[in-house]
């Protein structure tokens, strides 16, 4: 009976050394899926994230991009005295104009077509006539043949 009662002792002694090795594998892999599943939960929000990141981003540079193309569309050019009565008409825009006049409430200048980022001078003799603050208007063609007018200040002379 002795050998009996080992056997069944050792038996249960193994039965329950299977069973908390059983329930010691089943808690670890249990906190490893959860620990996995918390890893996934934060690269899934890290990636959301990111992704909203770059959403602003292509926000932000679609803005910069649309400020850009009205900039564009503002006409933008310099009158400036070069020496007593030689002025100079700078074409600041992005593209050709063509047929600019250069108009004071004298006499219109025809200056032909100036390229982007060039100036064409002339003798605006009259200007010895107006005051400091008299404008004139700078009138111009694009290159789709649309006729744009802007007026600005005359510069003091020199």
């Amino acid at each position: 009976m002795h050998f009996d009662l080992t056997v069944t002792m050792s038996v249960l002694l193994s039965l329950v050394v299977t069973i908390a090795g059983s329930a010691f594998n089943w808690l670890k892999a249990r906190k490893d899926t959860e620990y996995a599943q918390k890893r996934r939960r934060e690269d899934l929000k890290n990636i959301s994230d990111q992704i909203k990141a770059l959403k602003d981003q292509a926000n932000a540079l679609k803005l910069q991009a649309d400020l850009e193309i009205k900039r564009e569309t503002i006409p933008r050019w310099e009158l400036t005295n070069n020496n007593g009565i030689i002025y100079a008409v700078s074409n600041l825009n992005s593209y050709k104009a063509k047929n600019v006049e250069v108009s004071s409430p004298i006499k219109t200048y025809k200056l032909g077509d100036i390229e982007a980022g060039s100036q064409k001078t002339f003798n605006f003799i009259e200007s010895s006539l107006m005051d400091d603050f008299s404008n004139v208007a700078i009138r111009w063609k694009d290159q789709e043949g649309e006729s744009h007018t802007l007026t600005i200040a005359v510069p003091a002379k020199q």
